[in-house]
């Protein structure tokens, strides 16, 4: 039998089977001092009638929904993407749902963190995973006050003491530069990311930083947006630039731009890494080997960042006063064949940090 003028209750099943309105919520619930028959009898015929559990009434009589947010501004990115798909797994099989909402730094208000943030909020959410945009407080402050438990993802928000997880992007930097200084290069060329991400930010730091202190002058690190790639004579000002000022080693703030500033170059006549050494970040050769091999910077080799993040949340769920909690995880360079040797004369080795 199947029901279809209005929404189908517990009532409604009751009186389908003759149980009382407890024994078919306790059924629903698959709870074992109930006899199997009568669990499999009752949820059978919820289903045939189309009954869909009403979260909110139980979300008010249990106060937990087991619902999750996740908000991110970039769902597109393949990195950003595998940890969501971690984060998933890990709370499924912890027995909770995941709502995953976009948000956008486009100008429209509708899309911005805080009121995306805001709709997680109205579903009841129990907890909420934030990959956050720098200075992004007007965020960060609403879930405060509304109490909602939350993680940081992946980023930072300076001057916030909340529970984060991210990579050691500083060091990630760093790596990359002093691979590039025990080559023997000169002159170097950072493609940057978007202003409002800290891992931007902090990869920059940790380049520049490291390349200033092997000797290495200001006037001879360059920098260029990565929304220059994708303009139509993008490839053609790049390679302009890149012998103008006879730069020969690049890193990017991430390998999905480093793909398609190796791919645009190549259509001029720039190859790598004969005419130009690059290290990209997140390693994505590693999880897809149909692409094509490519030196980058790699976070939490060993450990999973979207399952960190997730547990954390967890934690913060069950006991709100704990003290924030930052877990910062390790970087690694793999070598992948696109940076090459000008010289040995630095000798800075690689490691990991």
């Amino acid at each position: 039998m199947v029901m279809t003028a209005a929404r189908i209750t517990l009532k409604d099943v009751a009186r389908e089977t003759g149980f009382s309105v407890n024994t078919v919520s306790r059924a629903l619930r698959d709870d074992s001092m109930l006899s199997g028959q009568t669990r499999a009898v009752i949820q059978k015929t919820a289903d045939d009638m189309g009954y869909i559990k009403n979260n909110f009434a139980s979300t008010l009589r249990s106060g937990t929904s087991h619902l999750i947010a996740i908000v991110i501004n970039d769902i597109s990115n393949p990195h950003s993407s595998y940890v969501i798909s971690d984060i998933e797994r890990y709370l499924r099989t912890a027995g909770y749902d995941v709502l995953i909402l976009k948000s956008s730094k486009d100008g429209d208000e509708n899309l911005s963190g805080n009121h995306i943030i805001r709709i997680a909020v109205t579903q009841s959410v129990d907890g909420i995973l934030y990959f956050p945009y720098q200075h992004d407080h007007t965020s960060i402050d609403f879930m405060e006050r509304s109490e909602i438990p939350y993680v940081l993802v992946d980023r930072k928000v300076d001057g916030v003491e909340a529970d984060v997880v991210c990579c050691d992007d500083v060091g990630g930097g760093r790596l990359a530069a002093e691979h590039f200084l025990g080559q023997g290069h000169r002159s170097f060329l950072y493609v940057r990311g978007p202003a409002y991400s800290s891992s931007q930010i902090d990869r920059e730091r940790g380049f520049v930083g490291a390349l200033r202190e092997g000797g290495i002058p200001l006037s001879d690190i360059h920098f260029l947006s990565d929304g220059i790639l994708y303009r139509p004579d993008g490839a053609g000002r790049l390679a302009a630039l890149l012998k103008k000022e006879g730069i020969t080693a690049s890193l990017v703030f991430r390998d999905e731009v480093a793909y398609l500033m190796i791919n645009q170059l190549k259509k001029v006549g720039v190859n790598v890494p004969q005419d130009l050494s690059v290290i990209g970040f997140d390693h994505l050769y590693g999880f897809f080997p149909y692409l094509q091999p490519l030196t980058s910077v790699f976070c939490g080799a060993d450990q999973s960042l979207g399952q960190t993040a997730a547990r954390l949340l967890l934690g913060r769920i069950k006991n709100p006063s704990l003290p924030a909690r930052e877990k910062v995880f390790p970087v690694e360079l793999f070598e992948e064949g696109t940076t090459r040797a000008l010289s040995t004369a630095f000798g800075v080795k690689r490691r990991a940090l």
